[in-house]
């Protein structure tokens, strides 16, 4: 059975940011479900990844504007045949609901939390290599020695703190993967570029193959990408591939 998978280009800079937020919710959900200090160690950290993602005053407002964004394309479909009115209906109340949560918070996302002494602590020694040792921290060294369940209380009340974002990242993310099908592709001598539609902006490029003996590696922009295929070695240069390649393409526009 071929082992498939998906490389993703976001294509302008509101996408790249929620897909940086969708990796790092997915690490912090695996991570809470551990019980271990280790796993208590890898939620904070993603807890601060997250935060500094969400230290830049525009997060906010571009989680809003996307929404919008969302909102006024799926009203455009509403009068098109063949479109579930209950579903479009759905979807239209999640977004409006959350356009709200967002609008009702207040300054940045999670400014509260990143004032917090305990927090503002760890956050200045994780740039150090190994520098949120014990000894460097010992109020985090006594947190991290509590029980379990005491620490993963705390770790879900942090992280509540970005409910609206995650719940807007994935649904808007949600939305975008969505909008189109894969197309069946050749990539001859291992290498394939296509110049985009002005008029339907591209969000997402997407590129599926069902091997795992090679990558994709897509580059470019708003007005045209490129897709070359390398073999993967982890000692040496990667090798581009000659032969050509059967993949998938989804142009994710909406």
């Amino acid at each position: 059975m071929p082992n498939q998978v998906i490389y993703e280009l976001p294509i302008n800079e509101r996408i790249r940011t929620l897909l940086r937020l969708e990796q790092l919710f997915a690490r912090a959900e695996h991570h809470l479900s551990g019980s271990t200090k280790w796993d208590a160690r890898a939620s904070v950290d993603t807890l601060i990844e997250i935060l500094c993602i969400g230290g830049r005053a525009d997060l906010k407002s571009e989680l809003l504007k996307e929404l919008d964004r969302q909102s006024n394309n799926l009203s455009k479909m509403a009068e098109m045949p063949g479109v579930d009115a209950s579903v479009l209906d759905n979807v239209m109340s999640d977004l409006d609901h959350l356009s709200k949560q967002l609008f009702e918070l207040s300054g940045q996302v999670g400014l509260n939390l990143r004032n917090t002494d305990f927090i503002k602590s760890i956050m200045q020694r994780t740039s150090i290599p190994g520098g949120t040792c014990d000894f460097d921290l010992p109020q985090y060294h006594n947190w991290l020695s509590q029980a379990p369940e005491v620490r993963n209380a705390t770790l879900q009340e942090w992280f509540s703190t970005f409910d609206a974002v995650k719940q807007a990242s994935q649904l808007i993310l949600q939305l975008i993967r969505s909008s189109a099908q894969p197309i069946q592709l050749i990539a001859e001598n291992g290498f394939y570029q296509e110049t985009l539609e002005p008029s339907q902006p591209a969000q997402i490029i997407r590129v599926t193959i069902d091997t795992s003996d090679m990558y994709a590696e897509i580059s470019g922009g708003k007005h045209r990408f490129a897709i070359r295929f390398l073999t993967a070695h982890l000692t040496d240069r990667p090798t581009p591939i000659t032969d050509d390649i059967t993949f998938s393409l989804t142009r994710c526009i909406i």
